[in-house]
């Protein structure tokens, strides 16, 4: 890449890239201990879920970032922001 081209791309808007659905992205952070639970109620709606170990340096307690393929972010989102009933759903 030559310098005019370097200050072309410097200063144009560009596209904007596209983003891969299958990557993981997080859609929230909870205890450890409910980490596991939020897991299986996300696969039980049929969302691909995993959990990845957190650890907050200011309070030294580590937490569980629940990660999900970004096509289904919305969907995770709204099940994990649906009330759930201590007795089941």
């Amino acid at each position: 890449m030559g310098l005019r081209q370097w200050i072309i791309d410097l200063l144009s808007r560009g596209e904007v890239p596209e983003a891969d659905p299958d990557a993981f992205v997080d859609v929230g952070t909870v205890t450890m201990a409910e980490g596991p639970l939020t897991i299986e109620t996300l696969r039980e709606a049929g969302i691909d879920a995993t959990m990845v170990e957190a650890f907050d340096a200011p309070t030294a307690i580590t937490r569980a970032r629940i990660m999900v393929r970004r096509r289904q972010a919305a969907a995770a989102s709204e099940v994990l922001a649906a009330p759930r009933s201590p007795d089941g759903p």
